[in-house]
C-alpha cells in the first residue's frame, strides 16, 4: 500500500460521513520496514587501578554485559559493608549524546559517596547495585 493511500483512508475514515479527501500526488512513496541499524558504542572497564579495558561493540552487546555484571555487583554487594555498588556509567556529550559505556568493579560506597558521584555526573545514567 501506497503511504499517501494510508493517508487518505485515515483522513477519510475520520471526517463526518459525505465528507472525502482526494490523494493529490501523482507519486506516492512506497512504506518500507526499515532493518534496525547496528550501532557501535565506546566501552570501557574500570577498576581500582584506573581504566582496565576498552573497545568497541554493538550497544546491545555492551547492554548485555552491564546486565551480566550488575547480577554480580547485586551479590557482592550483599558480603560488603558499605551499601552500594556502582557497576556502570553512561557518559554523554556536553549535547545529551551518548558516547560511551563504562564499567566498574569493586566500587563499593556508602550513601554520601553515592550523592557525591551523582552531583559530579548530573547528566549520566548510574548502575548501581543496592543492598
Amino acid at each position: 500500500m501506497k503511504i499517501m493511500d494510508v493517508i487518505v483512508e485515515e483522513l477519510n475514515n475520520s471526517l463526518p460521513e459525505g465528507e472525502k479527501v482526494e490523494r493529490l500526488h501523482s507519486k506516492p512513496h512506497e512504506i518500507k520496514e526499515r532493518k534496525p541499524r547496528s550501532r557501535k558504542m565506546k566501552w570501557s572497564q574500570w577498576g581500582t587501578g584506573g581504566i582496565q579495558r576498552c573497545g568497541i561493540s554493538e550497544y546491545n552487546t555492551i547492554i548485555g554485559w552491564l546486565g551480566e555484571i550488575g547480577l554480580e555487583a547485586k551479590e557482592c554487594v550483599k558480603h560488603n559493608e558499605k551499601d552500594h555498588a556502582l557497576y556502570g556509567r553512561t557518559v554523554h556529550d556536553d549535547n545529551g549524546k551518548l558516547i560511551e559505556i563504562r564499567f566498574y568493579r569493586n566500587t563499593y560506597m556508602n550513601d554520601e559517596e553515592l550523592e557525591a558521584i551523582s552531583r559530579e555526573f548530573p547528566h549520566d545514567t548510574l548502575y548501581v547495585a543496592h543492598k
